[in-house]
């Protein structure tokens, strides 16, 4: 049986901030094999691109979670989540050059294809996201550890959800 879940971190670890996202997944699935749980339920995916590129990503499961940066003018390293209905748009989910996912979901879903009825998306508030370094800003990496701890919780019910 495949998984019904994925988790997909969003970002390019080659800009600051920007690759919050990707560091988030990476720890959220060492800490659930680092914990015994394992994640035989749930896939995880590193992407750099939103709309219809990360609507492929997600077809033929049942519940995705991203993890993404975000730059709203919130406080460096204020982590929210929403659902697709109330997403705005971050670097990586949305794109001048293509659609936002919301909408790659709807045109996917009118195509037929079989995508997560349920969406999460998780942002953690960006300090830097255009300098060209492979480190996180101090407040971003501060606040990383509430993010993958919410994450893993996520998952955990994903896991144990019908």
């Amino acid at each position: 049986m495949s998984p019904s879940l994925v988790v997909v971190g969003l970002g390019n670890p080659l800009l600051g901030d920007d690759g919050a996202g990707i560091a988030a997944a990476r720890q959220v699935r060492a800490e659930l094999e680092a914990g015994g749980a394992g994640v035989a339920g749930a896939d995880f995916i590193e992407a750099s691109a939103g709309g219809l590129r990360l609507m492929d990503l997600l077809e033929g499961y049942d519940h995705a979670l991203i993890l993404d940066a975000m730059v709203t003018g919130a406080p460096p390293g204020t982590v929210r989540r929403f659902g697709i209905d109330e997403l705005i748009g971050t670097r990586n989910v949305a794109s001048s050059h293509d659609t936002n996912l919301a909408t790659a979901l709807d045109l996917g879903r009118t195509l037929g294809l079989r995508l997560p009825a349920r969406v999460t998306v998780m942002g953690i508030e960006a300090l830097e996201t255009d300098c060209f370094c492979e480190h996180l800003s101090p407040e971003v990496a501060r606040a990383l550890p509430g993010l993958v701890a919410e994450a893993v919780s996520l998952v955990r019910a994903g896991l144990e959800a019908p």
